[in-house]
């Protein structure tokens, strides 16, 4: 393990390998509807507080709705800023990730 430890450090030294830049949640559509489908696990009387917490503002509605919480979630939580949805740069997406994040900001034109 020591050896393979060496060879990566050595990588990363000389630049041959390095970590990719942070995306923003909201930007991944991907990674966004994984951490949807994730919190729709957590009880939504747990969940809403947590995410109005988080989220700075009272979520209207029933309060244990799950499909509420998850738009209240989704809008205020993981909503993607601005600037990671208005760049054009896709360098380093999948193709199929690319093609997402195209019709997410598709649809984000649409709402507005």
């Amino acid at each position: 393990l020591r050896r393979k430890l060496a060879r990566l450090d050595a990588h990363v030294t000389e630049g041959s390998l390095r970590a990719r830049e942070p995306l923003h949640l909201g930007a991944d559509v991907g990674l966004r509807d994984n951490v949807l489908s994730l919190l729709g696990c957590v009880s939504a009387a747990w969940l809403r507080p947590a995410a109005e917490a988080v989220g700075g503002e009272r979520m209207g509605g029933e309060p244990t709705e799950p499909a509420a919480v998850r738009r209240f979630v989704d809008k205020q939580v993981l909503a993607p800023p601005a600037v990671a949805l208005s760049t054009t740069a896709e360098e380093g997406m999948h193709p199929a990730e690319a093609g997402r994040r195209r019709d997410l900001l598709a649809r984000e034109a649409a709402n507005a």
